[in-house]
């Protein structure tokens, strides 16, 4: 009887904490697929892989109503490479390397968030986030890795705006279709240099129009290196668009990523990106995802990389589907991106394309279960 009364005493404990939030939910889901990929490596080109469509994790959601339209948030998420077992935090070196923020709310003004989070800039390029092929190609330039953290693209280092550290971000309501965003990082890309001034220093706006089935945007960032030496700046100026009417949609934008000089993790390029994402649904469970992109480097020899690809989902019920997808990229003036996603290690199976070979495909298929 003791042992039971304990046990309960226990279990509320625990539960306790918990009562005390108007709203908490427990997220996440796994992706686990096959995957093959021909960059011309040598050895093994099929392989097991987590998270090529939906990147797999888990993660905690907290709000608090604290009254007269005021509220409190919170959010914490950890990926999950399903394959091996690992986490984030292998790969990164932080747990809670996808998000960890808190912040206040307002519905009639917006959020004002603090902490790691997506950046504004990468919120705008991926606003159908499946049309980036999640495993398979990039195009707007802002998936895989985070803000200052070298993505290669055609031998180029680049930042990539997915995340920032220490970042502080205002996102407006929506005011007759209009809405706005700025974010702010004293050091985006880890812990707080307090050696070098600008080192990591990080920006970003957006302002935009959403009326359905109608959405335009235009975004602008900027990231700093500083090495006490040299400083290099890293800019991008970004405009996108979207017409949805539910059955059929199209994606399209333009940047220009573009940097001063080579000096810390900021290198030297000057890189124009399109691409076009159509989307069309039908029987009610079925989605086909397409992709043209393209990226020239004025910069570097005019490297150019041009992306192709297709992804097809059948969504099963309301938190499992099925998927298959099918990405290429061809290089130009020795550039040496391959077709599938240059974000998280386990996530693709060619990084490198090898030599006299400019061009790269893989194909992937894969089922997804969230809750």
């Amino acid at each position: 009887m003791k042992k039971k009364l304990l046990a309960v005493a226990v279990v509320g404990a625990l539960a306790s904490p918990l009562a005390f939030a108007q709203n908490v939910t427990l997220y996440g889901g796994v992706d686990m697929g096959l995957q093959h990929a021909d960059a011309g490596q040598t050895g093994a080109k099929n392989f097991v892989v987590s998270g090529q469509w939906y990147t797999s994790r888990f993660g905690l959601k907290a709000s608090d109503d604290i009254g007269n339209g005021l509220y409190a948030l919170l959010q914490l998420e950890h990926g999950i490479a399903a394959d091996t077992g690992t986490g984030d935090d292998t790969v990164y070196g932080s747990f809670w390397q996808r998000t960890s923020m808190v912040g206040l709310g307002n519905k009639a003004w917006g959020e004002l968030t603090l902490g790691r989070q997506y950046t504004h800039m990468f919120n705008m390029a991926n606003q159908l986030l499946p049309l980036t092929f999640a495993g398979s190609i990039t195009a707007s330039g802002t998936g895989g890795n985070d803000v200052g953290a070298p993505t290669p693209v055609g031998g180029i280092q680049t930042p990539s705006q997915v995340r920032a550290d220490n970042y502080v971000k205002f996102s407006s309501a929506n005011f007759s279709g209009f809405n706005f965003g700025v974010g702010y990082a004293t050091n985006g890309v880890g812990a707080e240099d307090t050696t070098h001034t600008n080192n990591g220093k990080y920006w970003d706006a957006h302002v935009g129009y959403a009326m359905k089935p109608f959405s335009v945007d235009l975004a602008h960032s900027s990231l700093k290196a500083d090495t006490g030496l040299a400083t290099s700046e890293a800019k991008r100026s970004q405009i996108t668009g979207m017409w949805d009417s539910g059955a059929f949609g199209v994606f399209a934008g333009f940047a220009q990523d573009k940097s001063d000089g080579a000096a810390g993790f900021i290198a030297n390029f000057d890189q124009r990106r399109m691409w076009i994402q159509p989307v069309a649904r039908f029987g009610g469970n079925n989605e086909v995802y397409g992709l043209y992109g393209q990226m020239k480097d004025k910069a570097n020899g005019d490297l150019k990389t041009t992306w192709i690809g297709v992804s097809y989902r059948y969504l099963m019920s309301k938190r499992t589907f099925a998927y298959a997808t099918w990405g290429q990229a061809k290089n130009d003036n020795t550039g040496t991106l391959p077709a599938t996603s240059l974000g998280r290690p386990q996530n693709f199976a060619g990084p490198a394309l090898a030599a006299g070979k400019d061009k790269s495909d893989g194909v992937g298929i894969g089922v997804v279960l969230t809750f």
